[in-house]
Order: C-alpha cells, then sequence, then structure tokens
C-alpha cells in the first residue's frame, strides 16, 4: 500500500482542512491551533499604512522582511509586527 493511499484510510471520516490551514504534527484536524498564517502585500500595506506600490519598492530593495512563493510576495504577520516596532528600518529584523 503507498504512502498517499495509508494516508486516505487513516484519515477516513475525519475532517481535513483547508488548503493552507495545516495541522501541526500530533494533533487531530478540527482542533483549534494557532495557525501560521501568512498575508499579502495588500494586507502588509494596510498593516504598514503606506501604499502597494510602495510595499513591492520596499521587497525589491530588501528594506522589509517578506517572503517569496513562487512569484507571489507573503508576509509574517509576526515578524512584520517586530520590524515596525523596530522602527520600519532594513536589517532590524
Amino acid at each position: 500500500m503507498t504512502p498517499i493511499e495509508q494516508s486516505v484510510i487513516s484519515n477516513a471520516g475525519k475532517v481535513l482542512p483547508f488548503r493552507g490551514q495545516g495541522v501541526v504534527p500530533g494533533q487531530e484536524a478540527g482542533e483549534a491551533s494557532a495557525p501560521r498564517r501568512l498575508i499579502d502585500v495588500k494586507q502588509a500595506a494596510e498593516m504598514i499604512g503606506c501604499d502597494r506600490s510602495t510595499v513591492y519598492q520596499m521587497v525589491r530593495e530588501k528594506q522589509i522582511p517578506a517572503t517569496k512563493i513562487r512569484s507571489r510576495i507573503f508576509f509574517h504577520p509576526d515578524k512584520l509586527d517586530a520590524w515596525l516596532r523596530a522602527g520600519g528600518t532594513a536589517g532590524t529584523i
């Protein structure tokens, strides 16, 4: 039996999370957890209080902590918050 088939059988009848809502190992699907959620450029711009084009420019110039997944840019809210608290300058994270 393949690992995928084993996973399907072992998860039969369980409510599995939607894509992007990972389950921590050792935790059952559906249990409450602190999700590791990323925010996009629009949300980051709102959080910072600037325009999206400014956020894109800051990412290009490596002035803001960002994560690229394929061609999309995301931000960890905790890291972005720490960056803002540190004065929002490059090299603080």
